[in-house]
């Protein structure tokens, strides 16, 4: 029977710790290989490998929001790439990024993250783009079209941006 890692790291003390520590990879992969699970056991480092860079990669999009949001933007824009490169592909994270490219002025790079954020699978984010996230992007849009100069662009995208919120903001209250 496997046993969840949850179960493991909770359950099993391990020689020289205290009970409730957390084992080190390794000994991760020793008890899973004790247990007769050889194939967790192999795949466990790149599992958590995989897992950590997703939750270094969260955290570093919450920093790049915190310097977006006090005026550093080349700041944040370093930030949000790394958390990118790092598999945060969140609505949110590419929000922050097309933003934070915007504000540091380049609207063509913030436009092609827009992009992005449109043909990103929703089957493979979690949690998936928001109504309110999907405004959000024709907004940032808006504001990319009116620094490239297409005013009519630029109005038709605040308008769709407007119609989303409001269209939003009308099923959160009748559901």
């Amino acid at each position: 029977m496997n046993a969840p890692l949850s179960i493991i790291t909770n359950s099993i003390r391990l020689p020289d710790r205290a009970v409730g520590d957390e084992p080190t990879d390794e000994q991760l992969e020793d008890i899973y290989g004790e247990l007769g699970n050889l194939d967790e056991a192999e795949a466990l480092p790149d599992n958590l490998i995989a897992a950590d860079a997703r939750k270094h990669g969260h955290i570093l999009s919450s920093l790049a929001l915190l310097y977006l949001r006090h005026g550093n933007p080349s700041r944040a824009m370093v930030l949000a790439l790394a958390a990118l490169s790092m598999g945060d592909v969140r609505p949110s994270a590419l929000l922050t990024l097309a933003e934070s490219l915007l504000r540091a002025g380049d609207p063509e790079q913030a436009m092609s993250v827009l992009t992005r954020f449109d043909e990103t699978d929703p089957g493979l984010i979690d949690p998936a783009a928001t109504d309110i996230q999907h405004a959000a992007r024709q907004y940032i849009r808006a504001k990319a079209l009116h620094r490239q100069g297409d005013a009519i662009g630029a109005r038709d995208a605040l308008a769709l941006a407007r119609d989303l919120r409001a269209a939003a903001e009308t099923r959160k209250e009748s559901g």
